[in-house]
């Protein structure tokens, strides 16, 4: 199920939950009302709307049960239709950014600023990617800079800006710096499986195979038919000389990715 049905889903199910709890409310009221009963001292009740002001004094219960239900009902009525909620958050999923390495990956969290500020961070981060995968790599370091620079950027967004940085830095070889920014998009969120995966090659190229072997493992379990994850996981094993594990993981992900089935050849023609 997608962000939009699910949230559609949730929002008729709450208004259709309050709307009920507001005609019980009413037909409380009638009972009460019905029944006679009465106030046994003085009672007052108000609210006030701007300039207006309305003021209930020595109501039924049964009037103040029937107010409060119609109050409910009312607002659900004004408020809107779920359609009219669900544009922002489909403004929020639109910020979404493909990586080389997991092109499933969205921004997570909420606006945090103006629309025109995240808009700006939108556009900036899709440009980052399309720069990444162009391979310039300096055009993309410049526009991640620029997404993080917006000041409605909320951590859960900055750690997918640094995670693609951490990526670009890893493949310049710059593992130090590398390693920080994808320790610190791991810290933010523990359950993306991108930058798991990052982190993973990251410490492949720092030859620590044995940390590298739990990022990568944990990436394919969250995402077991995302074949860059599986090839990273191929890629650990290789490294350790489990070669037999090494080549299968390599397999499943040529099987899921043709760009992958040169380097399986290319495996088995060595151990001839």
């Amino acid at each position: 199920m997608d962000t939009t049905t699910g949230f559609l889903i949730y929002a008729g199910v709450f208004r259709l939950a309050i709307i009920a709890t507001g005609a019980l409310a009413v037909y409380l009221g009638y009972k009460l009302f019905a029944r006679g009963v009465m106030p046994e001292g003085t009672t007052e009740a108000g609210v006030e709307a701007g300039e207006v002001k309305l003021t209930v004094k020595n109501a039924a219960p049964g009037t103040c049960f029937a107010l409060f239900g119609a109050a409910l009902i009312a607002a659900m009525i004004f408020q809107g239709s779920p359609e009219l909620v669900i544009n922002d958050v489909e403004r929020v999923d639109s910020l979404s950014g493909k990586t080389s390495r997991d092109r499933s990956t969205t921004l997570k969290g909420a606006p945090t600023g103006s629309i025109e500020a995240w808009e700006r961070f939108r556009l900036s981060y899709q440009e980052a990617q399309t720069h990444s995968l162009r391979g310039d790599d300096a055009a993309a370091l410049a526009a991640y800079g620029d997404a993080l620079s917006q000041s409605s950027v909320s951590l859960e967004q900055a750690a997918h800006a640094l995670n693609g940085i951490a990526w670009l830095y890893a493949k310049q070889d710059r593992t130090d710096e590398a390693l920080s920014l994808a320790r610190i998009a791991v810290t933010v969120d523990k359950q993306e499986p991108a930058f798991l995966d990052t982190l993973a090659n990251v410490l492949i190229k720092r030859g620590e195979l044995d940390e590298a072997l739990v990022y990568a493992q944990s990436a394919v379990e969250m995402r077991p038919t995302v074949a860059e994850y599986l090839h990273t996981l191929a890629q650990v094993h290789i490294a350790r000389g489990e070669r037999s594990e090494g080549r299968m993981r390599l397999e499943q992900a040529a099987e899921l990715d043709a760009r992958y089935q040169a380097e399986l050849e290319q495996l088995d023609s060595a151990s001839q």
